[in-house]
């Protein structure tokens, strides 16, 4: 079976802040992006109109997509500035908040476990939920069942939080039962910024910064895994890193 790996993306912007550098070199084979937050009020100058912002935004992220060369989907669920339960930022970016309260848990779930069955041996890549964003944590909790019952899942530390700690990485990472991580440098900052900027709408040059940091300061573009699966990611990614325990 030819390899494939396919990237959870909670909002139309993640897999590009979190994984632009290893899509523009083409490490991984075969991939496809799931959008799954796709409806949406929010762009960076404050809460739009919710036909016009999702449409701005799609139309972004297709065009980013065109360029890499990559199939995406849109799964077509409201985001947080859609939600009545999160009147605020720090509503949906609470640490203690259940994500079962969010009212597309179990249909996310259901959809992610799905995927998971139509591709047993693909590669998934989920977001590892740094800064704690109730969308990022439900992805990461339903590919956290996947990992359990035996699929191929890395997480990928989340690139519009890459600010929080170090220490913070490591201790989603411990209570997701992931053992190793890998950090991938496929390209300059440079190039995956030209890929960055086409999210015009929700970037700006705060958001540029924080991501050019996190990139040095992580040396690439990281993922968490177990063993086996780290072992994976350097194979199919010609060795382009090690491995290490955390």
């Amino acid at each position: 079976m030819d390899l494939k790996t396919i990237i959870f993306s909670p909002h139309l912007d993640d897999a590009v802040f979190s994984l632009g550098g290893c899509l523009l070199r083409r490490l991984f084979p075969q991939p496809s992006v799931i959008n799954i937050y796709t409806r949406s009020r929010y762009c960076i100058e404050g809460l739009g109109e919710e036909a016009a912002v999702t449409h701005m935004r799609r139309n972004e992220d297709r065009e980013a997509m065109r360029m890499l060369g990559i199939a995406a989907s849109y799964w077509d669920f409201p985001d947080a500035s859609l939600k009545p339960e999160y009147p605020d930022e720090s509503s949906y970016l609470n640490p203690t908040a259940d994500t079962k309260g969010d009212p597309s848990y179990a249909d996310v779930f259901t959809r992610i476990a799905e995927v998971g069955r139509n591709w047993r041996e693909a590669l998934l890549l989920a977001p590892l939920a740094l800064g704690n964003h109730i969308e990022h944590r439900v992805v990461a909790e339903a590919c956290g069942e996947l990992l359990r019952e035996g699929r191929s899942v890395a997480f990928y530390e989340d690139g519009s939080y890459l600010g929080h700690s170090a220490e913070e990485g490591a201790s989603i990472a411990a209570r997701l039962g992931l053992t190793h991580h890998v950090t991938l440098r496929p390209v300059n900052f440079s190039e995956k910024e030209c890929l960055v900027r086409l999210y015009a709408s929700h970037v700006d040059q705060e958001i540029l910064a924080s991501l050019r940091r996190a990139y040095s300061e992580v040396g690439g573009e990281r993922l968490w895994s177990t063993e086996p699966v780290a072992g994976r990611i350097v194979c199919i990614t010609n060795g382009c890193a090690e491995p290490l325990e955390v």
